[in-house]
């Protein structure tokens, strides 16, 4: 995947982002660099991102969008799993990790499952930083409490 800071300086341990997408797709066709661009000025340095979405239920001209802005598209549509594609990525993640230093960002737009608070409160306690990005009613504020920092998903207006 590409690390896009858009201009911004890339100091710092930067973060890897890992967007539900379950529910829904992106409002827009700039939504991915909108979103990393706030993620890149809220933490410098090299930002990945993922995206975990039902292929089937994606558009194929927002998954092109998706793609071109340096997403990484994971197809959640043949997961057999009880629990999230996105709590096992950010394990799989941890585990692999040499050092903790880099942010690790959710990104819940939907009606997320209650185990998001129980994975970020064990990430919490074995030294991550687990950052939330939810929109401002999002019942997502509920994981809050169990996150290094807690951010509101904002869209910028044209």
């Amino acid at each position: 995947p590409t690390s896009l800071n858009f201009g911004l300086p890339s100091t710092g341990p930067g973060a890897q982002i890992f967007w539900d997408l379950a529910g829904g797709s992106p409002s827009a066709p700039t939504a991915a660099q909108e979103l990393r661009s706030m993620v890149a000025a809220l933490y410098p340095g090299d930002n990945n991102c993922k995206a975990f979405v039902d292929f089937s239920a994606l558009p194929p001209a927002t998954r092109v969008q998706l793609r071109n802005s340096g997403v990484e598209l994971v197809d959640t549509s043949g997961s057999t799993s009880d629990g999230s594609p996105v709590v096992v990525d950010l394990f799989d993640y941890a585990l692999g990790a040499s050092e903790k230093d880099r942010v690790l960002v959710v990104v819940l737009a939907g009606a997320p499952k209650g185990q998001f608070g129980r994975a970020f409160a064990c990430l919490a306690r074995h030294g991550y930083k687990v950052a939330l990005v939810r929109p401002r009613n999002s019942v997502a504020v509920r994981f809050d409490s169990a996150c290094f920092a807690s951010h509101v998903l904002t869209r910028r207006r044209t």
